[in-house]
């Protein structure tokens, strides 16, 4: 992408970067400026009201419409590489990090234009809403219109098609073969892919900036659900204030799997499975039915998983740091490895699984169904197994803070 727009297929004019790692980071920094210019064009502005009807695009003159479009075109041609993921992450990060000591120049130039807090909310909200756009297929839709005069409804193409010619090559006239088309369902895929990391990081990161990653979790925490601020997301308050979460499943428990099916139809994902090594922490899917088969290394610290269903899914290496996995149906996963460290684990269903080496120092496992579950060096120093039901430690590491079940 990059380079079409530095060099455009001519070797004289522009230039090329024979380094691609350069080329990376550069449209990474494409990205975060498609948002930062949407955060400083709404900032300070009235709050925009979700779409309705639920199949009906953005209006024309409301600034989501631009900003699903900009996205779409930087977001769907292709999956995003592990290198533009990592400068995506980082690059978020530090953006977020300045709003508490700003940066104005280094040794280097000038650093890029501060963007307040306030314009990142307005960032998150907008994203929300374009997940809540693109998870009820509007990009996919034909756009029924009437007409003022006569009355007839007439039907303008869904946008995937402009996508479908932005994603392949622009200069037709000068190939010499014909062009190996994109498939509409590789472009909502990758667009699905890339949105719900862009989601999870950005609500995160605010969350984290005003105190989330601070406040108290788990048995003795006081966080409670407080009601919704827009379909996709959930506030949760605690002590330390009010935090807004990224809930992808929109509030029903059977949608994320459509969603998890539509990135997966491209039929190849370079990092396995969706949402195998996808970083969604804090996320909200409390209640969710996942009914997924692979979530090997996702990210899911300090996520909300409270009576998600689980069953027999791969976990291996999975990040549940600090998760809410209370009462959550876990029979039969695979966990191998995976770090459950101070997660919340009560009453949870964990017949059958496989917790050999899983990490699980901290966790409340109180009255949690644990039978079958292979412990085998797992780590259960400091965890809580009061009540905990058919337990077999007898080669999991255990030390003077871990709490036995009763006899």
């Amino acid at each position: 992408m990059i380079s079409f727009f530095f060099k455009g297929g001519h070797s004289h004019l522009g230039c090329e970067f024979l380094h691609k790692s350069f080329r990376e980071y550069l449209y990474a920094e494409g990205i975060i400026s498609i948002l930062k210019n949407y955060g400083s064009l709404r900032q300070g502005k009235n709050p925009l009201p979700e779409r309705q009807p639920y199949w009906k695009d953005f209006d024309l003159e409301d600034d989501r419409y631009n900003l699903a479009r900009n996205l779409s075109k930087a977001l769907a041609p292709l999956w995003l590489s592990a290198e533009v993921i990592t400068h995506l992450h980082g690059l978020i990060a530090w953006e977020l990090s300045r709003l508490e000591t700003d940066i104005q120049e280094t040794e280097f130039g000038q650093v890029t234009p501060l963007l307040e807090i306030d314009g990142w909310k307005v960032i998150r909200d907008g994203l929300a809403d374009i997940w809540d756009w693109w998870a009820e297929g509007v990009h996919l839709r034909p756009q029924p219109k009437r007409d003022k005069r006569s009355g007839v409804v007439s039907y303008d193409c869904p946008f995937v098609e402009e996508l479908v010619r932005w994603a392949g090559p622009q200069d037709l006239g000068r190939l010499g073969a014909i062009p190996e088309p994109k498939r509409t369902a590789s472009l909502d895929a990758h667009l699905g892919d890339a949105l719900i990391r862009l989601c999870a990081d950005i609500h995160y990161g605010i969350a984290k900036a005003e105190g989330f990653s601070s406040t108290p979790y788990g048995a003795d925490a006081d966080n409670e659900f407080s009601g919704t601020l827009r379909r996709c997301q959930t506030k949760i308050s605690n002590q330390r204030g009010t935090f807004v979460c990224f809930a992808p499943a929109a509030g029903n428990k059977w949608y994320f799997k459509n969603y998890v099916g539509r990135i997966n139809a491209a039929g190849w994902r370079y990092i396995g499975e969706f949402p195998s090594a996808n970083c969604l922490r804090g996320v909200d899917l409390s209640g969710v039915e996942l009914y997924v088969n692979f979530l090997v290394e996702t990210d899911l610290s300090r996520a909300y998983l409270s009576n998600a269903n689980l069953v027999k899914a791969e976990l291996q290496r999975a990040n549940f740091c600090e998760a809410n996995l209370m009462s959550a149906t876990l029979w039969g996963t695979d966990l191998r490895g995976a770090n459950l460290s101070g997660a919340d684990l009560r009453v949870a269903d964990l017949r059958v699984a496989d917790l050999s080496r899983a990490n699980l120092g901290g966790a409340d496992l109180r009255r949690a169904d644990l039978r079958g579950a292979d412990l085998r060096g797992a780590n259960l120093s400091g965890a809580d197994l009061r009540g905990a039901n058919g337990a077999d430690i007898t080669n999991a590491m255990t030390d003077k803070n871990t709490k036995l079940p009763e006899d």
